[in-house]
């Protein structure tokens, strides 16, 4: 399968199929119990994508997360102040993306876990995959980038 490129950093994944459950299970207990481990991600945005989302700034902007763990709320912030995004949106942390989306129905959705978007797109929302290896099974139309699902949302 070809690669395509990003103009920002790599993910592979978040799916540990090659280890055993008790490992995966313990390194996402150690997740969870982190004051920090959300705050500190790097970024996966370029400057540009970062500006190209501010394009969006007449809709009402979402951060949706089903995040877990101590202080999700505050370390979802604290990432996006640190990467230049905090004054875009609010952040949520929900339990389902779903039915958050049918309370307040979106413009266009990106996510990149597949479960998220089978279940965005079989409940009819606009939804993008942000492009990963691990993902390209799901039937939605893809972006590499933010550019492009700014894009993609407005056009």
């Amino acid at each position: 399968q070809e690669e395509r490129s990003h103009s920002s950093a790599r993910q592979e994944t978040w799916e540990f199929s090659n280890f055993p459950p008790p490992v995966v299970e313990k390194a996402w207990r150690v997740t969870r119990i982190s004051k920090t481990f959300w705050a500190r991600l790097p970024s996966l945005l370029t400057p540009d994508e970062v500006s190209s989302l501010y394009r969006l700034q007449k809709h009402r902007v979402v951060f949706l997360t089903a995040r877990r763990g101590v202080h999700v709320q505050d370390q979802s912030e604290e990432w996006l102040r640190s990467n230049g995004l905090f004054s875009l949106g609010d952040v949520q942390v929900v339990r389902d993306k779903v039915a958050m989306c049918e309370v307040v129905p979106p413009l266009a959705i990106i996510d990149d876990k597949p479960s998220i978007l089978e279940a965005l797109r079989d409940a009819g929302f606009r939804v993008y995959a942000r492009d990963w290896p691990y993902n390209r099974h799901v039937d939605v139309p893809r972006v590499n980038n933010m550019t492009e699902f700014v894009a993609a949302a407005l056009g």
